[in-house]
Parts: structure tokens; C-alpha cells; sequence
């Protein structure tokens, strides 16, 4: 099953739409609550998706820059290319041939006449299968691995100001391109959240948020925690865009 959430299709201030893609997994995004503070092109330019299939399920979010074009197609192009079974497991080289791949895209869709040549964004995604992580990013929104009521979930990706949209080399995508792996517990949830989210809750960060939201839920679902952590950003007085992308244990 798969859920997406496209920000040019919730572009008013204050509702936070959501959506499941299976039992287990669900999707969030808002405008924000309050208008943006800074230059933008588009009202909404993140994006947020996941696809449950029967080896593993992937989570995706894109922070779009300059446009909501380079999120848009980002998303839509690593979509093409999981398809609708995901695999259980990617290796280091099989993300780095990803995000090349959704980089080309992303340039592709920039040419001459585009609405906008200069869009780039931060992309986030993670396929989870039982006990097992795996994970690619570039830019900065958070991965974060938590358990109701700990005190601090842990997130698995460094933040820095890195963009798709831009020529590179292999060799640039290999240092643009932070990947890994992580154990999965039983009880670990999964949260994949834009900046949108970091940038209103200061001096606290994602990996402190999800374990409350997660508190605050006796028997959260993923699409209600997905739209709790939008709501935490919003409440904080979120002038940015916010997408969330959660995975059950």
C-alpha cells in the first residue's frame, strides 16, 4: 500500500492533512500555522510518502528549496524506482546509485522553460524490514529511532545544508549522501520529519519530540503520530512547511 502527501495539494495555513499507507504506517504534512518568514516560491514545497509491502516498507520525506518542483519530483522519481515492493535491505552503493539517479531527475526537470530552474531539496529516506534499518539522506531533516517514554529517541542522520537539484560527480554524491543501517528492537518506531519540525521545538530536537509524542498516546497509531508531530511543530508556532513519515514497531 502506499500513501503520498504532495505540499502544492495543502497549500492553507493551519490544517495538517495525513494519511496510512497499511496498518502501521502513516503520513502528515502541513503549510505551517503561520505564514513563512523568508523568500519562498511556493505556499507548500515539502513532500512526504511510504509504501508498505510484504519485505519491508519505505518511508520518504523532501524539504523543497527555491520550489516545490526538486521535492516533487525527488519523491516521485524514488517511487519509480523502489516500486511497490520494496526491498528488505540496500547497501551502501545501491543508495548512492539511488540518489544519483533521483539527482538526474531532479536536473532533468530544472531545464530551460522550467517553472523552477533554481529548485533543489533535502531528501530522507529509509527502507525498514524486521529488525533491520536502512537509510539514505542528504540535507537536513531527521531520522530519528525512539520508544515511548525514553527520555531521547536517537536520530541516525547528521544534518547539513546539502541539496539534490545541483550537478554531481560519483564523487560527489558519495559525500553528499549520508547512508547506513541500524537494528531495529521490537518496540523501536521510526520517524522521518523536515526542518520544519527542528526549527520551532529549539532548543529541543526531533529525537527529543518523538519520545513525548509518543507518550502522549496511550495506543498511538502511525498516522496519528505522524500528525501529532506536525501538530508539535505548528504549536510551537511553525512558520515552515512540516512533513512526517512513521513507521510502527
Amino acid at each position: 500500500m502506499r500513501a503520498t502527501l504532495w505540499g502544492i495539494d495543502h497549500e492553507e495555513l493551519g490544517p495538517i492533512a495525513s494519511a496510512a499507507a497499511g496498518t502501521g504506517v502513516g503520513v502528515a504534512i502541513t503549510r505551517g500555522r503561520f505564514p513563512k518568514r523568508y523568500r519562498y516560491e511556493d505556499p507548500n514545497e515539502d513532500a512526504v510518502a511510504a509504501v508498505a509491502g510484504p519485505r519491508a516498507t519505505l518511508l520518504v520525506v523532501a524539504d523543497g528549496h527555491n520550489g516545490a518542483t526538486a521535492s516533487h519530483v525527488a519523491v516521485q522519481a524514488l517511487l519509480n524506482a523502489i516500486g511497490g515492493d520494496p526491498p528488505d535491505d540496500f547497501g551502501d552503493q545501491e543508495w548512492l546509485d539511488l540518489f544519483a539517479e533521483v539527482n538526474d531527475e531532479v536536473m532533468a526537470a530544472k531545464g530551460i522553460g522550467a517553472p523552477h530552474p533554481a529548485s533543489n531539496t533535502v531528501l530522507v529516506a529509509a527502507l525498514a524490514s524486521p529488525g533491520r534499518l536502512s537509510w539514505g539522506a542528504v540535507g537536513d531533516s531527521a531520522l530519528v529511532v525512539a520508544r515511548p517514554g525514553a527520555d531521547r529517541g536517537r536520530q541516525l542522520n547528521k544534518e547539513a545544508m546539502r541539496f539534490l537539484g545541483q550537478p554531481m560527480s560519483r564523487r560527489g554524491v558519495k559525500g553528499s549522501v549520508s547512508r547506513g543501517t541500524f537494528s531495529l528492537e521490537p518496540d523501536d518506531w521510526v520517524a522521518l520529519v523536515t526542518d520544519g519540525l527542528s526549527e520551532f521545538v529549539a532548543p529541543l530536537r526531533p529525537a527529543d519530540v518523538v519520545p513525548r509524542v509518543l507518550s502522549a498516546a496511550p495506543d498511538p497509531t502511525a498516522q496519528a503520530v505522524a500528525a501529532a508531530l506536525v501538530e508539535a511543530a505548528c504549536s510551537a508556532g511553525a512558520g515552515d512547511n512540516v512533513a512526517a513519515a512513521v513507521l510502527a514497531p
